[in-house]
Formats: structure tokens, C-alpha cells, sequence
């Protein structure tokens, strides 16, 4: 259906992907909030890459910035924004913040370029393989993330697989790592193509955040306060 280079895996998840899961829970909950976002509202994307997800936006005031010289971003660089406070109606960063070294910092960011009742929109790994690009630094559980964004209100934290899928997804990561290269890359193919028609029959909405919780990531949404805290740690 599509050739090789133009497969856009986050917005396009292929079965046959380890990754299709996890990846396909997050487009359907970037595209359910992006339905939201009206024209002429300014979204920052940090992390954006080749901006994966820009196609759903309708505004025109959609950027992106990233510490890669070879992603699509209207700005490089990860550390200090150079972005005016109270200047933004969303920010976004999608599987981003295991990479930086100091996340407490960028959730301060993300809270002074925000205008007052501005949204910010996060998923971040719980369990995952080790991905570094260049670095991999953190994991995130729930209380991680409201610790992250308690200068915020109207926290929502969603985890994005059931129990079943989570460990559908170890697995389909194992099998890739023993079946990608070779004459055997088409079982594996084949098989992580079964194991995720397995996964789809096993969705779960009723999620209570005790201990024993398993899945692969943690998707948030947060508010900046309509009076921000001038103390923000």
C-alpha cells in the first residue's frame, strides 16, 4: 500500500511492528485531541521529529522543535526555550522526556511559555526497552508524573496498554530481537503480526492505579492555572 520510505510508523502503525500497539493507542489519542484545537491556537511540539502528527492540527501556528539537526523542527536545541512566556495554547511532547536529563526542568518550561488555562499533552515510557537517541535517562510511573506537573491543574494520566497487550509487546520486542536480521526476519514478521491481532482483543478501559499496575507508557494532560503560581519549583 505504501512504499517503504513514505510508511509514517506513528501515524500509520504496520502490524508486523513491535511497536504497533503502543504506537497505534497514541495516534488515535493525538488525533481524539487535536479535534479540539481551533484554528489560529499556537502548539508547540517538543521532541517533534520529522512532526509526525502536525497533519492533524488545523492551525497554522503549529511548531516544532527538537535537539536533532536532521528532524523537521522550526527550532534546535532542548534546554532553555526560546519561546516568550505565556505565548502558548498547547505544548505536546510525545515519548520524549526519557531522553533529557533534567525533565523537572523541561515540565518548568512548558509551564512559562503556556498562556494561563494553556494544555499540556505528554506520554511518557513506564516500561520499555532501552532506546537511547542519543541518551536514555528515566521511566515515569503515575505518581513520577504527578509529581512532574503538581504546579498544574485538571491532571488526567491514561495508561496507554492493558496488562495483556504490555506483555503482548515484551514479547513481539523479543522476537524482533532474535528474528531481525537474516533469512528468519519474515517469521518474525509473521509472528509479531499474530501477536498483536492477539493484543487488539484484549483493550481495557477500567485501569486502577495500585501497585501490580503493568503497562508500556503513561499519557497525560495537564492545565496552566488561570493565576500561575509565581513560585514554581
Amino acid at each position: 500500500m505504501f512504499k517503504k520510505q513514505e510508511i509514517n510508523d506513528h501515524i500509520f502503525p504496520r502490524l508486523k511492528k513491535e511497536s504497533y500497539l503502543h504506537r497505534r493507542k497514541l495516534r488515535d489519542y493525538v488525533l481524539r485531541f487535536s479535534e479540539n484545537v481551533l484554528p489560529g491556537k499556537k502548539v508547540l511540539d517538543f521532541g517533534c521529529g520529522n512532526k509526525p502528527y502536525a497533519r492533524f492540527f488545523s492551525t497554522k501556528h503549529y511548531f516544532g522543535i527538537d535537539g536533532s539537526l536532521k528532524s523537521k523542527a522550526d527550532i534546535i536545541g532542548l534546554d532553555d526555550l526560546p519561546i516568550k512566556d505565556n505565548s502558548m495554547d498547547y505544548v505536546m511532547s510525545y515519548q520524549v522526556l526519557e531522553h533529557v536529563p533534567n525533565p523537572h526542568k523541561v515540565i518548568r518550561e512548558f509551564y512559562r511559555v503556556l498562556k494561563p488555562n494553556g494544555v499540556v499533552v505528554i506520554s511518557v515510557p513506564f516500561i520499555g526497552e532501552y532506546h537511547a537517541c542519543p541518551h536514555d535517562y528515566w521511566r515515569f510511573t503515575h505518581e513520577g508524573l504527578l509529581e512532574l506537573l503538581k504546579n498544574y491543574s485538571n491532571i488526567k494520566i491514561v495508561p496507554d496498554l492493558s496488562r495483556v497487550q504490555c506483555l503482548v509487546s515484551f514479547f513481539a520486542h523479543f522476537i524482533r530481537s532474535k528474528t531481525k536480521v537474516g533469512k528468519i526476519k519474515w517469521i518474525g514478521h509473521i509472528l509479531i503480526v499474530f501477536l498483536n491481532l492477539f493484543g487488539l482483543c484484549f483493550k481495557s478501559t477500567k485501569y486502577k492505579f495500585k501497585t501490580g499496575l503493568i503497562t508500556h507508557s503513561f499519557i497525560a494532560s495537564a492545565q496552566k492555572p488561570t493565576s500561575p503560581n509565581s513560585n514554581v519549583e
